[in-house]
């Protein structure tokens, strides 16, 4: 029984001395976008900073809107966009992309105060915003 109870007494020291000292943003909020990653095909792309005002809100109910194209992974701002994610599942849904005939969820990832969100491509490409 002494075994039993330092086991878990050592394992609760460990789990509160954790290094993981952040913690994820809330999605609920303005992100802003500051990088780009479009890989040339060879694995060695990186992220490029991007001189934009596209920003992505989501909002309360599972909705987001945009001042710029989610569809494109671009920093235009000229048209704004809105659509709906899923925090249980980790994807984005884009409403009325032009030219497409499918419907894309758009994967992404919250680490600390960043939002990548992964574009369908061959090769990654990965737009990077932060909480603003």
């Amino acid at each position: 029984m002494r075994k039993l109870v330092y086991t878990l007494l050592a394992i609760m020291v460990l789990v509160s001395c954790s290094d993981d000292d952040t913690e994820d943003a809330d999605l609920i909020g303005n992100w802003k976008l500051i990088e780009i990653l479009v890989d040339p095909g060879d694995g060695n792309g990186t992220f490029q900073d991007v001189d934009s005002e596209k920003m992505i809100t989501f909002l309360g109910e599972d909705t987001f809107t945009s001042n710029g194209n989610i569809c494109e992974m671009t920093g235009s701002i000229e048209n704004p966009s809105e659509g709906f994610y899923s925090e249980t599942d980790s994807t984005i849904t884009p409403v009325g992309c032009s030219d497409l005939t499918v419907i894309l969820n758009f994967n992404y990832e919250i680490n600390g105060n960043t939002l990548k969100i992964y574009y369908p491509c061959i090769e990654p490409c990965i737009a990077k915003y932060t909480k603003q």
